[in-house]
């Protein structure tokens, strides 16, 4: 048996406070009646030194439950407890939880985790069982309890650092609750007889971790968490654009420096850069004192010299670069081509303010990366859903087109793009001037609808007719569902045309309306062609047809057309290193590659609806059928909040944190006696069984004073 606090074993010297208690003085015992005292002097009775003990069974009992009080205090227990078998003495089951998110690539921080799993694996006790993962976004295994099960001790600790030595910082965010669940979770799950269970987290513990999955989660007792904290030298500053909604006026890219509290200087630089890290154009100083932020104007993207995209913008000046630069996606962006096919033998356009016009003032603001292509309709065009997700065909004159040019373009939705059929025909006052019965047979065809009829619609009583009922399910007007921009009211439309679509008995592909006019005509039909869609409008949005495009409503809804071509919007979502990037379906060959960019290549299989292999931030490709779609993968602006997290964060989530185990073999020495002191608990017993011993010499102390009372007649 052994002693956590033997000291206090100095408490059985109060073992001698009843004996001396006994032996100072002794009153007389017994009482004597007199039939009268009256004549008597008064004097105090005579005490007597005692000169042997009595009531051997009192001092017994009273020195007894002294001597168990100090020995409770000592706190006593069993090197090897028989209660506890022969298993009780194993060493410990210690996890080592290593960070390797992108905030660990700061100066140090990597060098300073191998040291500190190091002095982990030093300080063990022998016979100690080892696992090892590392995370960021996820968990990953490399050295299970399983492996070490059995290996001596120093074979053990050498694998550990031999696969801790293959690993190193990803690019990805901090999951650390996600992390932590997923371990202790397959911890638990096995069991482990006479060993306890500790996880070793090894992190910068920095404040952007994610503990959402610690949320409400009952951690398991008996598993403790030892936190090991790195901190890293030189402060850090991080670049991340200002979103477009809180932009100037102007078209300028506007970006917010933020400089960390220990940050060692206040001065930085912007300047754009080449992919091959070439810096390009004038650096701009930005002064951005420790702890603050600064939002402040980019300098002009430089034109692109020998064939160089200047595709990102790079802070300088910060000692932990590694969220200094911001990938800018327009770079890489194709452009694309909106060809305009007019089926025009007459102007029509009254005003010079047509559907040509507001095109080109919606397209003048997408720098280049969208443009119109205005082209007769005398002869089929050669169109590519890839470069030309969205074709505008105005109907405005009697002359009907080659039935090329409409194969063509039912060819081009069957292929995933959009086709727009604009119906701005009619004469004024509603007379026909021959273009109606044009737009009719182009319609027929557009539509596969052979018995379809158009009209032009009488003058409303107002003059003007309004949009009465439109489908907010369909992802065209999906954006509009919101009651705040739900009001399509505020247009009006002077003139309009009726669609009539017969009955048919293919509602699956029979053509579909989207939106009517206050009288119940389409305005909006939809013909689904495959994976593309035609669409047909039968108002104008030229000054002589309505003001549709001068509304708020007019660019949205064009722009959402020409996404509806161009499939999933690749280059304009945002991905983050770690996210699934969904894929269109795979075109007519079947083979599909993604350019990562280092620019190796990744076969993507034909059934595959996700890309997975976004390892690390940069501009990638989706090759398919000679259709190159780019995307921008960036790393998670999370990762920028590299402040210590709240010391307290973790206990609030109900995590057991336990001190980190000291390196001094005597102190190691005595946490594990005070393991197994608190694992038998024999105070407990003893504290009872003193108790125990008061109550009974209680009881006789009792019995004894009603002995010593003896009435004399």
């Amino acid at each position: 048996m052994s002693l956590l606090y033997p000291l206090f074993l100095a408490g059985f010297a109060a073992v001698a406070l009843p004996i001396v208690f006994h032996m100072i003085r002794r009153a007389p015992s017994g009482r004597t009646s007199f039939s009268s005292l009256m004549f008597l002097r008064t004097s105090p009775p005579r005490l007597a030194r005692r000169q042997r003990l009595d009531q051997l069974v009192l001092l017994a009992l009273r020195a007894l439950a002294l001597a168990l009080l100090a020995f409770a205090f000592a706190r006593p227990y069993f090197r090897v407890a028989a209660q506890v078998g022969a298993d009780a003495m194993l060493g410990p089951r210690i996890a080592l939880l290593v960070d390797t998110s992108a905030s660990m690539r700061r100066t140090g921080l990597w060098s300073a985790a191998a040291t500190e799993v190091e002095a982990v694996l030093a300080d063990a006790p022998p016979d100690s069982v080892f696992a090892l993962a590392t995370f960021d976004r996820g968990l990953t295994h490399h050295v299970r309890f399983e492996e070490t099960l059995g290996l001596d001790d120093e074979t053990a600790r050498a694998l550990v650092r031999e696969r801790l030595a293959s690993s190193s910082p990803s690019w990805a965010a901090t999951d650390l609750g996600g992390a932590l669940a997923a371990l202790v979770e397959e911890l638990e799950g096995a069991v482990a007889p006479g060993r306890t269970t500790r996880v070793v987290l090894v992190s910068d513990v920095q404040a952007g971790s994610d503990l959402a999955a610690l949320e409400g989660y009952d951690w398991p007792v008996g598993i403790e968490l030892e936190v090991r904290s790195l901190r890293a030298a030189g402060g850090n500053a991080s670049l991340h654009p200002v979103p477009r909604a809180a932009n100037r006026d102007d078209d300028a890219l506007w970006v917010r420096v933020a400089s960390g509290a220990d940050s060692v200087t206040d001065r930085f630089q912007l300047q754009w850069s080449s992919a091959v890290g070439e810096a390009v154009g004038e650096a701009k100083t930005i002064a951005c004192p420790p702890g603050e932020t600064r939002v402040v104007r980019a300098p002009a993207r430089p034109l692109a010299a020998d064939g160089a995209d200047i595709d990102r913008l790079v802070l300088t000046g910060d000692a932990n670069p590694f969220d200094n630069v911001w990938l800018d996606r327009e770079a890489v962006a194709a452009p694309v081509v909106v060809p305009f096919l007019v089926a025009l033998d007459g102007a029509v356009d009254s005003t010079g303010r047509g559907l040509e016009f507001f095109l080109e003032r919606i397209f003048e603001g997408t720098d280049g990366a969208i443009t119109l292509a205005p082209q007769a309709a005398a002869r089929a065009p050669r169109l590519d859903a890839a470069k030309n997700p969205l074709v505008l065909f105005e109907l405005a004159g009697s002359a009907v087109p080659p039935y090329a040019i409409l194969d063509a373009c039912v060819r081009h939705a069957a292929a995933g793009g959009v086709v727009l059929a604009v119906v701005a025909v009619g004469g004024d006052d509603g007379r026909d001037d021959g273009s109606l019965a044009a737009a009719t047979r182009v319609l027929r065809v557009l539509l596969a609808e052979p018995r379809l009829e158009l009209r032009e619609a009488p003058t409303a009583p107002d003059g003007f007719a309004l949009l009465g009922e439109i489908d907010f399910a369909h992802p065209l007007f999906a954006p509009f569902s919101d009651p705040r921009f739900s009001d399509f009211t505020k247009i009006r439309f002077w003139r309009h045309r009726v669609l009539e679509l017969p009955p048919t008995g293919r509602p699956e592909s029979a053509p579909r309306v989207l939106a009517r006019f206050d009288d119940g005509a389409p305005f909006l039909v939809e013909r689904m062609v495959g994976p593309g869609r035609i669409l047909v409008v039968t108002s104008g949005w030229g000054a002589d047809d309505s003001d549709f495009a001068l509304s708020s409503k007019f660019a949205p809804l064009v722009l959402g057309m020409l996404r509806l071509g161009a499939g999933p919007d690749l280059a304009a979502a945002t991905f983050h290193v770690g996210d699934r990037v969904p894929l269109p379906p795979a075109g007519p060959a079947g083979t599909r590659t993604v350019r990562r960019p280092d620019g190796t290549t990744v076969t993507i299989p034909p059934d595959a609806s996700a890309f997975t292999a976004t390892e690390s931030p940069g501009h990638y490709a989706l090759e398919d059928a000679g259709r190159s779609t780019p995307f921008t993968i960036r790393i998670d602006p999370r990762e920028s909040r590299v402040e210590p997290l709240d010391a307290d964060r973790l206990a609030r989530l109900g995590v057991p944190i336990a001190t980190p185990r000291a390196s001094d073999p005597e102190a190691t020495r005595q946490e594990q006696s005070a393991e197994l002191e608190q694992r038998q608990q024999l105070w407990r017993f003893l504290i009872v069984l003193a108790l125990g011993v008061l109550m009974v010499e209680t009881v006789w102390a009792g019995r004894l004073a009603r002995r010593s009372v003896t009435p004399v007649n």
